[in-house]
């Protein structure tokens, strides 16, 4: 088993008054799944940054599904979660 990393950045900087105003929800969605009977694991997480690229908040983050929530079977399942935007 490998590790996998990938890395997006979104600038929102438009978005800082109603950031700063907590009119922003940011939700994070993906179909995760995995291989029969494995008990493949994926953790895909959201790090909000600063304008000095520090972190800030909460991170948001949705996790792995398991063989059993697959019924062991190869498949891909909605996971997602929301917060407001820190």
């Amino acid at each position: 088993a490998g590790l996998g990393v990938a890395s997006q950045q979104v600038d929102v900087s438009a978005l800082a008054a109603a950031i700063d105003r907590e009119e922003i929800t940011a939700t994070l969605s993906a179909l995760l799944g995995g291989w029969g009977d494995q008990e493949d694991a994926t953790v895909i997480q959201v790090v909000f940054l600063n304008d000095r690229r520090e972190p800030v908040g909460d991170p948001l983050a949705i996790g792995s599904v398991t063989a059993r929530d697959r019924g062991n079977r190869t498949s891909l399942l909605p996971r997602a979660s929301s917060q407001k935007a820190p």
